[in-house]
């Protein structure tokens, strides 16, 4: 850019002396006039020399300031680098401690669920084995299932004679005597619901233990109502070999029963003592 400058004005220059070119009347007078011509090229190639010069050093400066801005820049452009470089090895070292820490807590919580799994199972073994020694323990304390309903009961010889059997698990009760024989000691759970038949007619019965009469009846008045009914229940402890009935019935104007009339009994507990 600078030697072209330099070239146009030297174009420019050479093209001034030779449109000035003067004319002569002698040799002496060419040759004076030819010598100023030269003074004058003179100067103008020392004011093109200092103006190429001016202009180099202007280039030059600017030369160094663009220089010196774009090594700042490269400076800055470096340190930006090496700051990100740094970040993204902090941001790294980090991501991998958290990937550390992480697979450590997941083992870690692998490890306690296992445990916690194996603890629960041992309880549920446990609890099963337990519920199953209880359940074992309350049929020994139970015994076997004895229960009885019967139903449609006649009054003979002072006793309730049960003419429908409904149910007989243990074959404890005899519906022609009407006699409840307990064939093991121990707690047992008696209900008698009477019924009055349509007849205008007191009914009551008391209940028995080996022919000893219990502070216990039923007593419906079916002289207010038709079919008023009665019910009486009792937890009654007997051994084996204890007898347990109905009797000792009375009414007015006699003893009559609806058919509906019910007797249920059940071994509750078994008294091994």
């Amino acid at each position: 850019m600078l030697f072209g400058g330099a070239v146009v004005l030297l174009a420019l220059g050479f093209h001034a002396i030779h449109a000035d070119e003067p004319k002569c009347l002698s040799r002496f007078d060419y040759d004076e006039k030819m010598l100023l011509k030269l003074l004058r090229i003179e100067k103008k190639l020392e004011h093109i020399e200092l103006f190429i010069q001016d202009m180099k050093s202007v280039e030059l400066e600017n030369l160094k300031q663009t220089d010196q801005q774009l090594q700042m820049e490269m400076n800055v452009l470096q340190d930006n680098m090496a700051t990100t470089a740094e970040h993204s090895n902090q941001t790294e070292t980090l991501l991998n401690d958290n990937i550390s820490i992480t697979n450590a807590s997941m083992s870690l919580l692998q490890t306690q669920t296992k445990t916690l799994l194996k603890d629960c199972q041992d309880n549920i073994s446990m609890m099963n084995a337990s519920m199953g020694l209880l359940q074992k323990q309350m049929n020994a304390e139970r015994g076997p299932i004895i229960s009885f309903l019967v139903t449609d009961p006649k009054y003979e010889s002072d006793i309730l004679i049960f003419s429908s059997e409904l149910l007989n698990n243990g074959n404890a009760f005899t519906p022609e005597t009407g006699e409840f024989l307990a064939p093991l000691s121990g707690l047992y759970y008696f209900s008698f619901n009477l019924l009055a038949p349509s007849s205008n007619t007191r009914t009551y019965c008391r209940l028995f233990k080996n022919r000893y009469i219990l502070d216990l009846y039923a007593y419906p008045d079916g002289t207010t109502s038709s079919f008023d009914s009665a019910s009486m229940s009792a937890f009654i402890t007997l051994k084996k070999g204890d007898v347990f009935h109905v009797g000792r019935c009375g009414g007015a104007p006699s003893v009559s029963f609806d058919r509906s009339t019910t007797l249920t009994g059940a071994l509750i507990k078994v008294d091994y003592v």
